[in-house]
């Protein structure tokens, strides 16, 4: 079963088609460059949760935007969540330790944090991921994909964590 948003990993930027196989896509490093907005000061506002601008809007009628740290803390928020590998984001988190081999954040340019997926895979623990699976069969399920992950980590060239130290 295909999970959303996984295939343009998987074939890249192509349109809808019926039938599709993986063509092993890897991304190196992904670099994620959040720019301060090229509004007034005063317009930007620097709370991490973006529904605080449409409530501000709503309330001054004005156009306010968020500033880009708190947009950048906000996504990396979000990509660490699905990188747990929990029970609702386990399959989401697979394609980035398959697919990615470092995460770049950048705040105007400057580099502010870099993720390594190869350490980050070497440390993750099993979190009661792939929640899709019977109980009994997700640490299975898991170690197969740990497994797997590893060898298209290094079939792609990434750092990889000798398997002994990533299946547990």
């Amino acid at each position: 079963m295909e999970v959303p948003n996984q295939r343009f990993l998987q074939v890249g930027h192509a349109g809808l088609q019926e039938d599709y196989h993986d063509k092993d896509i890897s991304i190196r490093v992904l670099e994620l460059n959040f720019q301060t907005p090229d509004v007034p000061e005063n317009l930007q506002i620097y709370h991490k949760e973006p529904q605080s601008i449409t409530r501000r809007r709503e309330k001054d009628s004005v156009e306010y935007v968020l500033g880009a740290k708190p947009m950048l803390q906000f996504v990396k928020a979000q990509i660490d969540m699905v990188l747990e590998m929990s029970y609702h984001t386990g399959e989401r988190g697979a394609i980035f330790y398959e697919k990615i081999g470092m995460l770049r954040y950048l705040l105007d340019g400057k580099l502010y944090e870099e993720v390594d997926l190869s350490e980050l895979l070497g440390k993750l623990g099993f979190n009661n991921s792939f929640g899709r699976e019977p109980w009994e069969n997700r640490l299975a399920c898991y170690k197969e994909w740990k497994s797997r992950a590893l060898k298209k980590r290094t079939e792609a060239g990434f750092p990889a964590t000798p398997l002994s130290t990533i299946i547990s």
